[in-house]
C-alpha cells in the first residue's frame, strides 16, 4: 500500500463516494425539508406512510428531521458504490421537483 493511499484515506474507505455527490445528496435532503415545510403551510400531507404514521407521536417537523437523519445514515454508510448515491440524488431531485409542483 502506498503512503498517498495512507495519507488520503483511500485505504481505509476504498470506492467511497465522496465529494460532489455526497455534497448534492445532502443539499436534496436539506431542499426536501424546506419544500415539505412549505407544502404543509399551504394545507398539503405528507404522503410517505411512515413518516406520515410517525407524526401523531412526534409531530410534522420531528418526524421529518428523524426520517432526514435515518436517510443520511443509511445512504451515506451504504454508498461504497457511486450509484447508490446518484440513484438517491435522482430519487430526491423528483420528491423536491414534485413538493414544488
Amino acid at each position: 500500500m502506498s503512503n498517498e493511499k495512507v495519507l488520503t484515506g483511500e485505504a481505509l474507505a476504498p470506492n467511497r463516494a465522496t465529494g460532489p455527490a455526497t455534497f448534492i445528496f445532502i443539499t436534496l435532503q436539506l431542499l426536501d425539508l424546506i419544500t415539505t415545510l412549505a407544502v404543509f403551510s399551504r394545507g398539503g400531507v405528507e404522503l410517505n406512510p411512515i413518516i406520515r404514521s410517525m407524526m401523531p407521536w412526534t409531530g410534522r417537523l420531528l418526524a421529518i428531521i428523524l426520517s432526514k437523519v435515518a436517510i443520511l445514515s443509511l445512504v451515506l454508510l451504504l454508498n461504497r458504490r457511486k450509484r447508490i448515491l446518484r440513484f438517491a440524488n435522482v430519487f430526491y431531485v423528483a420528491i423536491v421537483v414534485w413538493n414544488l409542483v
